[in-house]
């Protein structure tokens, strides 16, 4: 029986992308607390910048199938996680 192997980048996106979204579940309720208490918004104007993050992610996803059928998957992996690690750095230090 021949067993195929999952090569180590794969398995280090996984890993990466189920901390970031365990990251992105535990800091939404403190958002929208921030949101409502900081910012003064109404709590409808709170669900609705929170919930349009779910949007922005659809369409986000069909914009990056098509720059990958384009340039190709691992260019662009390549300059999401950058783009990512960009903005993480810039909500840190900025």
């Amino acid at each position: 029986m021949r067993t195929s192997r999952t090569p180590f980048l794969a398995k280090l996106l996984v890993a990466g992308s189920g901390i970031m979204s365990l990251a992105n579940s535990v800091t939404i309720p403190f958002l929208a607390v921030f949101l409502h208490r900081e910012l003064g918004l109404e709590p409808a104007a709170v669900g609705l910048v929170i919930g349009s993050s779910v949007f922005f992610s659809i369409a986000a996803g069909f914009f990056g199938g098509t720059l990958s059928d384009h340039f190709g998957r691992i260019p662009v992996l390549i300059a999401g996680l950058g783009g990512v690690v960009e903005a993480h750095a810039n909500v840190s230090f900025g």
